[in-house]
């Protein structure tokens, strides 16, 4: 006789439960998503696929991808050459001047043969490659990098760009790819490579001196327009007012419900935990101190004692059970809402 609910969902339930082990809270309707899902498939893999006398029908094993030799009828392809990888990936030898492209499944005519790179000045011979079908690289020597557009190897810095660019070191070019290049700036100024120019440094003079709980010479730069400076202890940094800021400061635990005050933990400029009274624990979603309990969730609970329960976290309980029943703490806390948060002791 078919059992009520198959073992695959019970194991979807302990594999979501482990998943959420270690996260913070995690909401219970994102609990409920994900094991609904995770038994979804299963149900359906249970009911699926049963013979008439309830054996699992087994499916088919998968075919051989070279019978019918897939070479054979390949452009370029040596026929009788097929090689299976896999159930469903194969190549071919292809014919001289072409090479296989596992991503086509086809022979695309090969573009390193003859080496294009031998001819090309500061190319290195020998080291050309595809990466794609229609394309080919090379190698370049010394200071020089490919340019896929013009398949030549360039020198960004030849007629050294940073003669003359205002407030750049003359002679200071290095190379980046083939079309860019960075200078050294003089003294207050930095390199922005949005602009190839010299922009002034935001860090010069040290803009942390006058910020207050600032560390002085901590000054770092996020991008070549903005600045960021370390903070005091307690203190987060505020990118858009440019200041150190304590989430704390006004305490605002003092104004939660079942939160007690002066128990306010900084976590970033605009994020904080506060202590709860007991029986109540902190959800960082809401800014709330819950009790789990409240309502009761035993009331509504098959073979648990209505008054027993014990506040976990903020969305975990336990109860006690009627003789005959032990509490399954492996089970997500909605289950019990539905009557299977019970096993015989």
């Amino acid at each position: 006789m078919r059992p009520t609910v198959p073992v695959c969902c019970v194991v979807a339930d302990r594999h979501s439960r482990r998943n959420h082990a270690n996260e913070r809270a995690p909401m219970e309707r994102r609990r409920s998503v994900t094991l609904f899902l995770l038994c979804s498939f299963c149900l359906g893999m249970w009911l699926i696929g049963c013979s008439s006398n309830g054996d699992p029908a087994q499916p088919e094993g998968p075919g051989d991808p070279c019978d019918p030799d897939p070479c054979e009828g390949t452009l370029n392809a040596v026929p009788d050459t097929c090689i299976s990888t896999s159930p469903t990936i194969f190549s071919c030898e292809c014919l001289d001047g072409y090479i296989w492209d596992l991503g086509t499944a086809s022979c695309p005519e090969d573009l390193c043969d003859p080496d294009p790179c031998a001819a090309i000045d500061d190319a290195d011979p020998d080291s050309c490659t595809m990466p794609t079908i229609t394309t080919y690289a090379c190698d370049c020597l010394g200071d020089f990098f490919w340019d896929e557009f013009s398949e030549t190897c360039e020198d960004p810095c030849e007629n050294d760009p940073c003669d003359g660019k205002e407030n750049a070191e003359a002679g200071s070019c290095q190379g980046v790819s083939a079309d860019e290049f960075r200078c050294t700036c003089q003294t207050g100024y930095m390199w922005d490579q949005g602009t190839e120019s010299c922009v002034d440094d935001p860090c010069v003079p040290d803009p942390c001196e006058l910020i207050d709980d600032a560390v002085l010479g901590s000054c770092t730069r996020p991008t070549a327009t903005s600045f960021a400076c370390e903070c005091d202890t307690r203190f987060f940094w505020d990118a858009l007012t440019e200041s150190c800021e304590d989430p704390c400061d006004p305490d605002p635990c003092e104004l939660i419900a079942d939160a007690e005050a002066g128990t306010c933990n900084g976590l970033s400029v605009d994020d904080f935990t506060c202590g709860c009274d007991a029986d109540f624990f902190w959800d960082g979603d809401t800014y709330t101190c819950e009790d789990p309990c409240d309502p009761d969730p035993c009331e509504t609970i098959d073979n648990a004692d209505a008054g027993s329960c014990t506040g976990i976290d903020v969305d975990d309980f336990t109860c006690d059970c009627e003789s005959g029943y032990a509490w399954d703490e492996v089970r997500p806390m909605w289950l019990a809402l539905y009557n299977t948060h019970k096993v015989a002791a």
